[in-house]
């Protein structure tokens, strides 16, 4: 009682199995999720490199994506494998960058929706005149084309085949285009909206989710999206109460879209933060950064679904179980796709690195 919160649990439809009184959808169908909950995170410090690579920021390791989309691209060398509507920060200078993964592998970084106008042709562009000029471009390119010594001609000449795929295939287009989506559908996802808050205005843009699925529908390999606010230091209940309804309504309706097109068991949904926080509420009401205890929510992807992985002390401190660290949640996402988390890639001095030092993939899952 002197430590727990406002918010109170709630069963869910799995015995043994509960979640916060505000996210009763999504314990209506906890037998379609796994949540682990005794995560530790390496550096509790809003270090968001230790979801894309599984490493601190400083120790420069090729984002998820972009090890995916080097791994995968060995057979479909133009097609468009990662999509990132995750906000950048200079705080974080290599947060999803591609690093020795290769320059041609970094994500599609995907702007406001307004942006979507500028993947089509303009107008009194044909497809064969985009062909012509392709084929100057290339002429200029093979000018200086032997005094690259990085990979970047190699890179952009990737980035050009994307472009044109982009631009002149529909499918992959269109995935970006969410005003195509049918009216009950977008409902179902929730609205924009925003709500005033002592420090800033809290912005819910439930449509990343909803591109997400139009996304991988397509065929994209990984999408990267982050949504909401989430620095609560103070007034965490307030600000959670609004939040919390609405994640609830967007992450059930995303999860119960992929469901009807049958990609449930092809898709793996994965929902997380950078950091645990502090069981104790501090006089702000709020809490603070806590890396020694954390969750994270997977749903779909072929894993076993319908547990809750892992507990905490009665405080909620840390685990009594052994920690799950943030390596062991991507050798998982790594081998949903297919991929060996023990790999190698070679490094800017050729040296093999594995994907992750820790690739023991967590097994309750599995």
């Amino acid at each position: 009682k002197e430590i727990r919160g406002e918010f109170l649990p709630i069963q869910t439809n799995v015995p043994g199995f509960e979640m916060c009184e505000h996210l009763p959808l999504q314990a209506a169908m906890a037998d379609k999720l796994a949540v682990v909950r005794s995560l530790r995170f390496a550096n509790p410090n809003h270090d968001r490199s230790l979801n894309f690579s599984g490493f601190p920021d400083q120790q420069k390791r090729p984002a998820f994506g972009s090890v995916v989309s080097r791994l995968r691209s060995a057979d479909q060398t133009d097609r468009l494998h990662y999509v990132s509507m995750v906000d950048r920060h200079p705080e974080q200078p290599y947060l999803e960058e591609p690093l020795y993964a290769g320059s041609d592998h970094q994500p599609f970084r995907l702007g406001t929706a307004g942006k979507i106008k500028d993947l089509s042709l303009p107008n009194g562009i044909t497809i064969d005149r985009l062909a012509d000029r392709r084929q100057l471009l290339g002429a200029f390119d093979n000018l200086r084309r032997d005094m690259d010594t990085k990979g970047n001609f190699k890179a952009m000449d990737k980035f050009q085949r994307q472009a044109q795929e982009i631009v002149t295939s529909p499918k992959v287009r269109d995935a970006f285009d969410i005003s195509q989506e049918p009216a009950r559908v977008r409902k179902k996802y929730g609205k924009l909206e925003t709500h005033p808050y002592s420090r800033t205005t809290l912005t819910w843009d439930p449509d990343r989710l909803l591109m997400a699925r139009r996304l991988v529908e397509a065929g994209v390999s990984v999408v990267t999206v982050s949504i909401g606010q989430w620095d609560h230091h103070e007034s965490i209940f307030p600000t959670l109460r609004w939040q919390l309804r609405r994640f609830d309504q967007a992450l059930t309706a995303l999860l119960t879209d992929l469901q009807e097109r049958g990609l449930d068991e092809e898709v793996a949904v994965v929902v997380w933060g950078e950091m645990g926080r502090t069981p104790v509420v501090n006089r702000d009401g709020g809490r603070d950064h806590w890396g020694d205890s954390g969750v994270v929510l997977f749903s779909g992807g072929g894993l076993r679904m319908g547990q809750a992985i892992g507990a905490t002390n009665a405080r909620g401190e840390r685990p009594n179980s052994k920690p799950i660290g943030t390596q062991n949640v991507l050798a998982t996402l790594y081998d949903v796709l297919g991929i060996d988390p023990s790999h190698t890639l070679p490094d800017f001095s050729g040296r093999p690195v594995h994907l992750v030092d820790d690739h023991e993939k967590i097994a309750e899952l599995m």
